[in-house]
């Protein structure tokens, strides 16, 4: 029987406050933070969810670039990289895209974080955890940094139902 995914602990920088994820949105992420700096009409958020690991990170990440092109015109993949090592791999990736917003083209990046964490309880268990931070690409160098020390606070906890 499989077990549920572990609550996942972070820290949120300053300027970040969570959001609620819309009802109606299908397969809503499990946390969305948004920042109070808009830009060209667009609120810079962070995501975090978990999927099913059935494929290989390569290949869920090339799922994330599909999902994202079947949307969002000139999807370009502006780097791909793996993070750490076995027992907990993931993977990188930055995206570049542009969206319509309120009838004018907006440049956007998108970051994305696929890390495999092993589940506290019985650590044998892993959960694959998707960090995700969009932004335009005019403001990604300075919201970035937050992003990343968020992922590397990342940590499961065991579920306090347990």
């Amino acid at each position: 029987m499989a077990s549920e995914p572990p609550v996942v602990a972070f820290r949120l920088p300053s300027g970040w406050t969570r959001a609620e994820p819309a009802p109606t949105q299908g397969g809503a992420p499990d946390f969305i933070a948004v920042h109070a700096r808009t830009d060209d009409g667009f609120t810079p958020n962070i995501t975090v969810g978990t999927r099913a690991a059935e494929a290989s990170l390569d290949q869920l990440a090339d799922d994330a670039v599909a999902q994202l092109t079947a949307t969002q015109t000139d999807v370009v993949v502006r780097r791909r990289q793996p993070l750490g090592h076995e027992p907990a791999p993931g993977l990188a990736q930055e995206l570049t895209f542009t969206t319509t917003l309120d009838g004018h083209d907006v440049a956007i990046t998108q970051q994305q974080v696929l890390l495999t964490l092993t589940a506290p309880a019985d650590g044998e268990g892993r959960v694959l955890y998707v960090a995700t931070f969009t932004t335009t690409t005019r403001t990604v160098s300075k919201l970035a940094p937050d992003f990343l020390a968020m992922v590397r606070s990342l940590r499961p906890e065991p579920s306090p139902h347990r």
